[in-house]
């Protein structure tokens, strides 16, 4: 028995019915900003403010929640830390944009009834901060962070949480991301994943479903017939 999500774009001509996005190096152009943010917090810190010296690659920064990164860092001050990267981040915010070619293939999502939502790492009031600044909430009808359940990311919990909140067949969803978390989150929750390569430092070494280089690509697979139909129409 089909169910209904992936009967609805079967019945469209759609790939999938349900297109969930991450945020960083996804949609925002910011995985630059959480690095110097990052390496901003551990030089005012200091090596006395450590636990052992600073891996030479925090490449697992990008994806990963604010309070695991602290973790793995190795400061001491775990919530005084937090609380400063928060600060410092929100300084350099406005060097953030929305990816190029974002909200056109996103409306035309839209348009097209697509369902669309966020997961991602970042806690609520980053979330908020974060996404309020760049009015993306407009576009989605729903959101879920790493505060909103129990496991965030690279567990399946946020992704789940999401198609639970939007009442979708996970047959009929594509989680759109540019990590090893998004891409492990993925596959635990039994979705299939498309990397954003417009945003993705790990193109060529992270295993994906598909593995898109602009966003119109993803408008191209996920509308796929009932697209070509309209133009040819």
């Amino acid at each position: 028995m089909t169910e209904p999500g992936a009967a609805r774009a079967a019945e469209a001509g759609r790939a999938f019915d349900t297109v969930l996005f991450d945020i960083d190096g996804t949609l925002t152009d910011s995985n630059g900003v959480v690095m110097r943010s990052l390496r901003q917090v551990i030089a005012e810190v200091g090596r006395s403010g450590l636990a052992a010296a600073v891996p030479d690659d925090l490449s697992f920064a990008i994806g990963s929640t604010s309070e695991e990164t602290i973790r793995r860092v190795g400061f001491k001050d775990r919530a005084g830390v937090l609380k400063l990267w928060e600060q410092r981040f929100r300084e350099m915010s406005d060097q953030i944009t929305i990816y190029p070619g974002v909200p056109e293939a996103v409306l035309i999502l839209r348009a097209a009834g697509v369902r669309l939502g966020l997961v991602t790492s970042k806690n609520r009031d980053e979330l908020d901060h974060d996404v309020r600044r760049l009015d993306l909430f407009q576009w989605f009808e729903c959101a879920v962070c790493a505060s909103d359940t129990k496991r965030p990311k690279p567990y399946p919990d946020p992704l789940l949480k999401a198609m639970g909140d939007l009442g979708v067949d996970p047959r009929s969803v594509l989680y759109v991301g540019d990590s090893p978390y998004d891409q492990e989150s993925a596959a635990a929750a039994g979705v299939p994943f498309g990397l954003a390569g417009w945003g993705s430092v790990w193109n060529g070494r992270l295993p994906a479903d598909y593995v898109f280089k602009t966003p119109m690509d993803v408008v191209a697979l996920v509308l796929g017939a009932s697209r070509k139909a309209k133009e040819v129409g």
